[in-house]
């Protein structure tokens, strides 16, 4: 069972899930999603690990005079949330772009993030392919990104979406109802900034340090 909890740092609102028992393992969901991502099945790993998931701070809605901060701001800002918590050693994990926000903890860390655990993450400009790298620059740009926007939350295009693209199968009505919901709660703005910022950040580096020889990735697009 996960428990919600508010917390400021440093002035910053952060929302998070926390539950489990055993060694931390702090959880970064993906582009336009949610603390909730890693509900369902993955609560499961509570019953072996104290879960840590935070709802990102590019994904959650700022004043329209606010920009959201950078990769390394959320790193610190995990990194605070840890030290409040009396975390000293964990391990960190994370999807699609939030592999970013983990490689950022793991650099902010040091030594004290012992494993990361990487799902299809975006490690650098060059290990991306050109067409994919193209494509999401287009997309993020105005109108088109708008048009992004409005897609992701039409239901039936998010399903199919899903369906064909993503999991390339069925999807389960739970899933589906907690996906949508979490493409719902992202700020588009904050969102849009986050994805551009994963073009040109290099985290080859991180993963491949010498104390990261255990890390685990699979292939970004």
């Amino acid at each position: 069972m996960l428990d919600e909890r508010f917390i400021q740092i440093c002035g910053q609102p952060l929302r998070y899930l926390i539950g489990g028992q055993g060694k931390p393992l702090v959880l970064c969901h993906g582009f336009l999603s949610s603390a909730e991502e890693f509900g369902g099945r993955f609560s499961e790993l509570g019953a072996l690990r104290t879960l840590i998931i935070p709802d990102l701070t590019r994904q959650r809605r700022f004043p329209s005079t606010t920009r959201a901060p950078h990769l390394g701001g959320d790193g610190d800002l995990l990194f605070n949330l840890l030290a409040e918590l009396e975390i000293d050693r964990f391990d960190v994990g994370g999807l699609c772009l939030g592999a970013t926000v983990a490689c950022a903890l793991a650099k902010r860390a040091g030594d004290r993030a012992e494993r990361l655990i990487l799902h299809t993450p975006l490690l650098s400009p060059d290990l991306m392919r050109r067409p994919y790298r193209e494509q999401v620059r287009l997309l993020s740009r105005r109108p088109l990104w708008d048009m992004v926007v409005w897609l992701s939350r039409q239901r039936r295009i998010s399903d199919l979406y899903k369906r064909l693209v993503i999991v390339e199968g069925d999807v389960d009505r739970r899933t589906a109802d907690v996906n949508y919901e979490n493409q719902r709660r992202a700020d588009p703005r904050a969102a849009r900034e986050w994805l551009n910022d994963c073009l040109i950040r290099d985290d080859v580096d991180i993963v491949a340090r010498p104390s990261r020889s255990h890390a685990h990735h699979r292939r970004s697009a």
